[in-house]
């Protein structure tokens, strides 16, 4: 059966709503109190996968589902194609006995379908780790910690948003570890509807591949971006601009051209520019891209594989593409203090990217333990929440007079 518990405290709204989903009545109603204390508001509590699909048809938004892994009914995994499909704005976190190592695989799986992911926990359930995951809730999606549910974007509502220059961007700073100096940004793109709403890049960036917008997209990037840094150097702060760009534009011979001619256009030199390319983004053999990233080199403008360590071909590719730096992958920062593969694979990432000539950069760094681990680890720079938010690019040129 399923039940819906309330907080009974009327004094001030909720803070979150959530489902919880376990085989164990007594797991099921000690997680509840936790979620309680924690400020949750009503909870929904599914005995298995069956039920909670009920419930994700009945009512399909949960700030939070708290799922566990191992139910008779249905596993964990068969459920997050139903909370991808109805509930693709929850956050989650996942229980389990089972080995860590299969809880990470789990994770992984979420995150490919767009899922957010807090983190897991193992049985039995400690009220800190609990606490600890729920707080990550309220620092938002990392790519994106403002944006709100959305549903029913088009791509006739992309095209207009392109044209009419709805699309801007928010630069996230990245800091050298050893200095504390701000050596470059991070260009992300941002779509803000007519009525105040926040698109987030998880709903329109597939989009614009499907639709064949990636092209304009990335042009209207590559142009604010320029323009920020443009900005930036005319009040004396001089830095690199990092920009990403998607495999499928990769495919444009006069790309390096035009990025050229951009930055021209707004007095910024080419070495400022620093096109990001994810490592999977690059796993083929084609000739096209690979022509195109050399070019950008050749131009004088500096490259980077980002999400390094999640592809399948890295040595290669780090051996054929003239890159200069290496981004390591969130995942592996964020868990580098307390899982001993992770940290592992930071330290040959920053060994390897060493020993190649490469800059590192840490992604996703959260807290002042991350930033320090990734400093002693030899890590270069370091970006994420413990440093700054993504911000408009006005904001930023405040931000470092403040600071």
């Amino acid at each position: 059966m399923s039940s819906l518990a309330t907080d009974p405290r009327t004094s001030a709204p909720p803070a979150f709503d959530a489902l919880v989903v376990d085989d164990d009545d007594f797991v099921r109603t000690v997680v509840a109190q936790q979620l309680r204390g924690l400020g949750a508001g009503e909870i929904a509590l599914a005995s298995g996968g069956h039920q909670a699909r009920e419930l994700l048809r009945d009512r399909p938004h949960f700030e939070l589902i708290v799922c566990d892994l191992m139910m008779p009914d249905s596993d964990g995994v068969e459920l997050l194609r139903d909370i991808a499909s109805q509930s693709p704005e929850s956050a989650l976190i996942f229980m389990s006995s089972a080995d860590p190592k299969v809880l990470r695989s789990v994770e992984h799986i979420a995150v490919k379908r767009m899922l957010h992911v807090l983190g897991s926990v193992q049985k039995p359930i400690r009220s800190a780790s609990l606490k600890e995951l729920v707080r990550r809730m309220a620092r938002g999606r990392p790519d994106c910690p403002d944006e709100r549910p959305c549903p029913g974007v088009t791509e006739a509502m992309l095209r207009d948003a392109i044209v009419d220059n709805r699309i801007r961007i928010a630069v996230q700073p990245q800091f050298n570890l050893l200095t504390g100096e701000i050596e470059s940004a991070e260009a992300l793109a941002r779509w803000t509807h007519d009525d105040g709403t926040s698109i987030g890049p998880g709903l329109f960036l597939p989009l614009a591949e499907r639709c064949g917008l990636m092209d304009a997209l990335t042009d209207t990037v590559v142009e604010r971006a320029l323009e920020a840094v443009g900005m930036l150097q005319k009040a004396g702060i001089q830095m690199r601009i990092a920009i990403n760009i998607s495999p499928s534009t990769l495919t444009r011979p006069i790309l390096p051209e035009h990025l050229v001619e951009v930055a021209r256009r707004h007095d910024v030199p080419a070495s400022r520019i620093v096109v990001e390319v994810t490592e999977t983004g690059i796993a083929g053999d084609a000739l096209p891209p690979l022509e195109v990233l050399t070019r950008f080199r050749l131009r004088g403008m500096e490259l980077a594989i980002d999400d390094f360590g999640t592809g399948y071909s890295s040595l290669a590719r780090l051996r054929h593409i003239p890159f200069t730096e290496l981004k390591i992958d969130r995942s592996f920062v964020a868990a580098a203090r307390a899982d001993q593969e992770a940290r592992r694979i930071v330290e040959s990432s920053v060994r390897l990217a060493r020993d190649l000539g490469l800059r590192t950069v840490a992604e996703g760094i959260e807290r002042c333990e991350d930033a320090a681990l990734m400093r002693a680890l030899g890590c270069d720079l370091g970006q994420g929440f413990h440093f700054a938010r993504p911000m408009p690019p006005a904001q930023l040129l405040g931000w470092i007079g403040s600071r």
